[in-house]
């Protein structure tokens, strides 16, 4: 008896049999042969492993199907999909310490969540969020220390309201004012103790 199969079903069922495999054809019946490649840190210290396809002109490796990557100690560092070189679909990032940011991509391109780096220590570096493919809300970086260095506000993707640099003592250093994207005024500090002038 003879069973069919699509390719997402083929991949889907084969996902589990594919980290004990290092470059080995699964799918030339599908139009194109998938493969996994293995990259380690050292023997038995795997550093990132996925699966890809050569391309027909180029010969490149191509990242196609799941993603995995992990730290030296053996945690997960980045999971998710790659859809001709291109992240798409549900990913996880995890720190050294496990704490985790989950995001959506759409053809490379940050598509739905909030997104988050962090500094070797732990502590967040870096949050954004995105709304079907464009930001929204408050971008904000932070110091190792925990303090607030720059942000900016987003609504529909386009720089909404204050944009703010600060020193790092957490005075303001600079103020930019946004409307629909394009900036209104330029403040600048003419003294040492903060004082502005609107250009």
């Amino acid at each position: 008896m003879t069973k069919t199969a699509t390719c997402s079903t083929w991949t889907n069922a084969m996902t589990k049999l594919l980290p004990i495999m290092m470059v080995m054809g699964l799918m030339g019946g599908c139009g194109k042969e998938v493969k996994v490649w293995e990259e380690e840190y050292s023997k038995d210290e795997v550093k990132e492993e996925y699966q890809y396809y050569h391309h027909p002109k180029t010969n490149r490796r191509i990242k196609d199907g799941w993603y995995r990557s992990y730290h030296k100690n053996g945690e997960h560092k980045k999971i998710g999909t790659y859809k001709d070189n291109e992240r798409d679909g549900k990913w996880s990032f995890f720190t050294d310490y496990g704490t985790e940011t989950k995001g959506i991509y759409k053809e490379g391109k940050k598509w739905s969540g909030e997104f988050v780096l962090y500094y070797e220590s732990g502590k967040v570096r870096y949050e954004e969020n995105y709304v079907n493919g464009r930001r929204k809300g408050k971008s904000v970086f932070y110091d190792e220390s925990g303090k607030v260095r720059y942000e900016e506000n987003y609504v529909d993707g386009k720089r909404e309201g204050k944009e703010v640099l600060y020193y790092e003592s957490g005075t303001v250093k600079q103020e930019l004012n946004y409307v629909s994207g394009k900036k209104r005024a330029k403040r600048l500090p003419i003294t040492r103790v903060g004082t502005w002038i609107v250009k």
